[in-house]
């Protein structure tokens, strides 16, 4: 979907175009955009600030503009006291957010997400969490490839089993977590038969305050 690959078989439209009748600059200019497993590759420079206002400047946008356009992405994502930081000194989530910010400054409408939740906490899981749930609601659209079921579960709108080149089952996390009985969550296991439709540890916490914990 990011154009890196060239699809064995199929093909692949993006809002409605095939990739392969796409110029480079056209894909990832305000279209898609990628965070890469390894965050470490998308810094090129030797501080927060001046990678964000390089690739504002590489979109074609006027440098003027950069330094309002950084403290705003900055600002949003939490990451404002380490702009001017070496991105290799930050923890992992304060690199993830950092590589998040770089790429949004991309305008894309599509943001694909490889593993963003490897080598970071629980705090930085539910942070970020939150910032894709943000995201979602200003219209774009987020996919991502985990093995993190328990964050799949907590914010994903619709999940699915990619397996041999396919995308199986796809429906909202609670049927799709709710009917699995391998791939699932340690809160869909421990509740079932007891609750139904709870696929998370929230799921499980709130019907007991509803009084409804009584089996």
């Amino acid at each position: 979907m990011s154009g890196a690959e060239r699809a064995y078989r199929g093909k692949t439209f993006i809002f409605g175009k095939n990739i392969k009748e796409m110029k480079q600059t056209e894909l990832h200019r305000r279209n898609v955009a990628m965070l890469p497993q390894n965050v470490q590759t998308v810094f090129l420079k030797d501080s927060v600030r001046a990678d964000l206002t390089d690739i504002y400047r590489v979109m074609g946008r006027t440098g003027q503009d950069a330094g309002q356009a950084v403290a705003d992405i900055a600002e949003r994502l939490g990451i404002s006291a380490l702009l001017d930081r070496h991105p290799y000194d930050l923890s992992g989530g304060e690199m993830q957010k950092s590589a998040l910010a770089k790429i949004l400054l991309t305008s894309p409408r599509l943001l694909l997400l490889d593993e963003p939740t490897k080598g970071i906490d629980a705090y930085a899981k539910e942070n970020l969490g939150e910032i894709l749930r943000g995201l979602r609601d200003d219209g774009i659209t987020v996919v991502i490839v985990t093995h993190d079921v328990e964050f799949a579960a907590s914010y994903s709108d619709r999940c699915g089993l990619f397996f041999d080149g396919e995308l199986l089952s796809p429906s909202c996390p609670q049927k799709f977590f709710g009917g699995n009985d391998f791939y699932t969550t340690a809160a869909c296991r421990m509740s079932r038969g007891i609750f139904d439709g709870t696929v998370t540890v929230g799921d499980v916490t709130a019907l007991g305050r509803e009084g409804k914990d009584e089996v």
